[in-house]
């Protein structure tokens, strides 16, 4: 089976830390990193190897609109996905630049 690396991208550390202990626990995943702003995201595209990236849709100072457009034309290859958190809810998960 192929495992990925996965990274998660969420402004709540608790939620984030959490959410990548699970995912850790997954026979496909290889490795799951965390970061919890949009620069140090930008910083773990650069530097690491990332098969899909799950991002929170509200951060602070950026849209999830300009977060995309970043990640689909420096990083084309990384797949995205989305979450909206809600009340501890997680109310869709939608899949970008999946092919």
């Amino acid at each position: 089976m192929k495992k990925y690396s996965l990274h998660l991208c969420d402004d709540h550390p608790i939620l984030a830390c959490s959410l990548a202990e699970l995912l850790g626990k997954e026979p496909f995943v290889q490795s799951v990193n965390v970061s919890h702003h949009f620069e140090a995201l930008v910083s773990a595209l650069e530097t690491s190897s990332i098969d899909l990236l799950l991002l929170d849709v509200s951060f602070k100072g950026v849209t999830i609109f300009e977060i995309l457009g970043k990640i689909k034309t420096t990083f084309p290859d990384v797949k995205s996905y989305y979450l909206q958190i809600m009340n501890c809810r997680t109310y869709y998960l939608r899949p970008e630049n999946f092919k």
